[in-house]
């Protein structure tokens, strides 16, 4: 993927029923304006946002291997599943929820931030636009 180190998250919209996040990132430029990109996930099978300072700074968005996504993060999506549903159907037995995403050509995206936002999206696809 990639890099967008030091774009600021200017913001981000969800689109549930299309299966699609949108992040609106900006490079600040020196007189005062900014150059921004959308990056956007299509075909989202879960996601994870938090932290968000309203000043979000992006350190990275990482594809991580879907073993290692379920090695880090398996407790928190069982314990979510279990409390309300979060997730989806791929969510209800982890233990073939891995081969079930690869299947579906699902990527485990890891986004980490300078400050602010961090958090993850499975999705099949990722693309960037220039606004």
């Amino acid at each position: 993927m990639k890099s967008y180190h030091d774009f600021h998250i200017y913001g981000y919209e969800v689109d549930s029923v299309k299966r699609k996040i949108n992040f609106k990132l900006a490079w600040p430029e020196g007189d005062g304006q900014a150059r921004i990109v959308n990056v956007q996930f299509d075909g989202v099978f879960g996601y994870e946002l938090k932290n968000d300072s309203m000043a979000s700074i992006v350190y990275e968005f990482e594809e991580i291997s879907l073993n290692e996504f379920m090695t880090e993060y398996a407790s928190d999506i069982k314990e979510a599943y279990r409390q309300n549903g979060a997730y989806g159907p791929w969510a209800h037995d982890l233990s073939k929820a891995e081969e079930e995403l690869t299947k579906d050509n699902v990527k485990a995206i890891v986004l980490s931030s300078s400050m602010g936002m961090v958090g993850w999206v499975l999705t099949q696809t990722v693309s960037e636009k220039n606004a």
